[in-house]
C-alpha cells in the first residue's frame, strides 16, 4: 500500500491523537537524529533519549556499565558528558557495544512528543532511502515531524525531510502528500546538489559554524550513507 505522506514543522504542532496509527519520523537533522543514525551504525547497542540534563545525568548514573551520556546545551556538550551532538564523534572505536543516554535542546524533545504514534522511527539525509524502503514495505501513513530550532521553524530539518520524501516517491511511484510534505520535496530539490552549503544558511547552520563545528554541515548532509533506521523499541532506539 502506499504511504499517505504529511509533515509538521514543529512538534508543538503535534495534538492528542494527531499521530495515532501513524508511523512517526522525526527529523533533527542538525544534529541528533544524524548522530543517532551515525551512532546505531557505528554499533552502539541502543540510544535512550531524555529530555533535561539533570534527568540525563541521572539516568546514566543508574544504569552504571559501560554507558556513555552524550548531548548538547547550545551546541556544545554540558559539563561531566562523555561526548557532545557531533556525528563525527560517534565512531565504533567509541560506541560499538556500548548504550548510550542522550539529551539535546530539540531532538529528544521531539522524539518523546510522539509518543502516540504507532511507531517512531528517527530519519535525515542520511537515511533517507532506507526510511523511505521501510515505509512503503509496511504501507500505511507517515508523519514527518521536524524537530526545529528553539521552538522555530528549521528550514535544515524541512529541506532533511523533503529528501526522505523525495525518495518515498521514488521508491513508491503515486506517493500521496499532504501540501507541506510537496513543500518540503520541493525545497530539498532545489538545493539537492549543495545541501551542506544550504543547512549553513540557515539559522542553526550558521550557529555550528560560530561554534566551530562547521564540518558537522557536511556530515549531516550526506544523502544516503547508511541503511540503519532507528527505531524506537520502549524507551530506547535501536537499529531497525
Amino acid at each position: 500500500m502506499t504511504p499517505f505522506v504529511d509533515l509538521v514543522h514543529l512538534p508543538s504542532e503535534i495534538t492528542p491523537g494527531s499521530l495515532t496509527g501513524r508511523v512517526a519520523v522525526v527529523v533533527d537533522v542538525l544534529r541528533a537524529s544524524s548522530t543517532i543514525i551515525t551512532a546505531l551504525d557505528a554499533g552502539a547497542s541502543w540510544i535512550k533519549p531524555v529530555a533535561h540534563v539533570k534527568e540525563a545525568r541521572s539516568e546514566a548514573e543508574s544504569l552504571g556499565g559501560d554507558v556513555l551520556l552524550v548531548g548538547e546545551r547550545g551546541g556544545l556538550p554540558p559539563a561531566g558528558f562523555d561526548m557532545g551532538n557531533s556525528p563525527s564523534e560517534f565512531s565504533s572505536d567509541r560506541v560499538l557495544g556500548r548504550g548510550v543516554v542522550m539529551t539535546t535542546t530539540n531532538g529528544t524533545g521531539a522524539l518523546l512528543r510522539c509518543h502516540d504514534a504507532k511507531t517512531i522511527w528517527v530519519g535525515g539525509a542520511l537515511n533517507g532511502s532506507a526510511v523511505a524502503a521501510k515505509a512503503i514495505s509496511i504501507g500505511g501513513p507517515v508523519t514527518i515531524v521536524c524537530a526545529g530550532a528553539n521552538s522555530e521553524f528549521s528550514a535544515d530539518d524541512v529541506a532533511a525531510a523533503g529528501a526522505i520524501i523525495d525518495s518515498l516517491r521514488k521508491a513508491g511511484g503515486d506517493v500521496s502528500l499532504s501540501d507541506t510534505a510537496l513543500a518540503a520535496m520541493r525545497l530539498f530539490l532545489s538545493h539537492a546538489d549543495s545541501l551542506a552549503d544550504f543547512f549553513g544558511e540557515c539559522s542553526h547552520g550558521r550557529r555550528l559554524k560560530e561554534i566551530g563545528l562547521e564540518m558537522d554541515l557536511k556530515i549531516c548532509a550526506a544523502l544516503n550513507t547508511t541503511g540503519v533506521v532507528p527505531i524506537l523499541s520502549g524507551d530506547r532506539l535501536v537499529s531497525g
